[in-house]
């Protein structure tokens, strides 16, 4: 189980870019920067404090080797971190980043360092979605880190170990729970151009290739996958086009509060949604509503701070513009809000429960009418409307 999204944070971004490194929040300056894993900031304190066996900590080395192990090997290319440096060159915390969606990457987790009273680093906490993660560092004779510990709930999910070349670039992560080595190979600026990764003797290479400017022009895998990027001229994405077996074209577009993402299916695709939305607000990863449009209806649904849905509204579409037919809410979940369905309630346009259903986790429903008392079964749903709900 990986916590890594940003997750797959992914998740759900259909590829902003670029793995800079920087301590600056502006986007021309994460464009413009050179590649910091050689050069590190000068306001970090330079020295060098003893762990014992020959292992050493030292905040310069810190920072250089944080900006790149943390991140999905996948995601480098589009997030990079910032950091906060007191007035003695101590980074009390570090903030992750999207590049190439503007302000809606800045700033987008937190990370809060544990520093021992020789202000040694030993774990770092971020908080995603009221779920806590922790990393423990263990470091090498320079001072960057050799290995981490990832633990989720108190319970340790994944172990890494990293190895750098003379640049002090990452050459190397191996995830020790599952077996994946990933490895990259750098451009002269210190943008990766090949990312491989190896699971059990098969091996998946990613090609990236940027314009003069350092934007991320287009990447590719030796499994038919490829994606094609552009840019408006504040050098944030403004479409994508790509995918594995069909491509996939993504649009964005940008408000003062809100990014809106729409994903247009292949025309000879088998989806038979014509258009879905993603909406945004503040930062690329408060997904708020998404909506799905079909020839004749659309559904939209609504989450929670959770990442969860919990409304889903069902509308009549006339060439996308939408008539609220119904709605149904999520009434409570299991693991304590985080896990499947385990009551919802369906109701009409005055605002009548219409019908209740349970879930069990292992996916099996029982069916009530709008009293919640009286069990019906699904064939006594009479509303179009609730079944494609129920269907989707």
């Amino acid at each position: 189980m990986s916590y890594l999204i940003v997750i797959s944070l992914s998740f759900f971004i259909y590829s902003c870019t670029t793995e800079e490194i920087t301590p600056s929040d502006s986007q021309e300056e994460v464009d413009d920067s050179t590649d910091e894993t050689e050069k590190p900031s000068n306001e970090v304190v330079d020295k060098e404090i003893s762990l014992g066996n020959g292992q050493v900590f030292n905040m310069k080395y810190f920072m250089i080797s944080i900006n790149q192990i943390l991140f999905n090997p996948s995601e480098r290319k589009r997030m990079f971190m910032t950091h906060d440096i007191d007035k003695e060159g101590i980074i009390n915390q570090s903030f992750w980043n999207f590049s190439y969606v503007g302000s809606f990457g800045n700033r987008v987790v937190t990370m809060q360092h544990s520093l021992d009273s020789k202000d040694v680093i030993n774990s770092s906490t971020i908080e995603i979605y009221d779920t806590q993660i922790t990393y423990e560092y263990i470091y090498d004779e320079k001072g960057l880190i050799s290995s981490m510990n990832e633990s989720a709930f108190g319970i340790l999910v994944n172990r890494y170990n990293y190895e750098y070349n003379e640049k002090n670039q990452l050459m190397k992560k191996q995830n020790i729970n599952n077996n994946v080595t990933y490895s990259f190979v750098y451009n002269t600026d210190g943008k990766i151009i090949s990312l491989t990764e190896e699971f059990e003797s098969i091996f998946t290479t990613y090609n990236y290739s940027y314009d003069a400017q350092g934007y991320l022009l287009s990447e590719k895998s030796n499994w038919n996958y490829k994606r094609d990027y552009k840019y408006d001229n504040q050098g944030r994405i403004s479409e994508s086009l790509g995918g594995t077996s069909a491509e996939y074209l993504s649009k964005y577009e940008y408000t003062d509060n809100q990014l809106t993402l729409k994903i247009y299916p292949p025309e000879n695709s088998t989806n038979i949604y014509i258009r879905k939305d993603e909406v945004y607000m503040d930062k690329i990863t408060n997904l708020k509503y998404f909506v799905y449009y079909y020839e004749e209806f659309a559904i939209k649904g609504l989450l929670n701070t959770k990442n969860k849905i919990d409304e889903r509204q069902y509308f009549t579409n006339n060439n996308f513009d939408l008539k609220l037919v119904g709605n149904s809410k999520v009434d409570s979940r299991y693991r304590d809000g985080y896990g499947h369905k385990k009551q919802e309630s369906f109701y009409n346009t005055k605002g009548d429960k219409i019908y209740v259903i349970t879930y069990t986790e292992e996916g099996e429903f029982t069916y009530y009418k709008g009293d919640g008392t009286t069990k019906i079964s699904k064939s006594d749903i009479t509303e179009q409307w609730v079944l494609e709900l129920l269907n989707h």
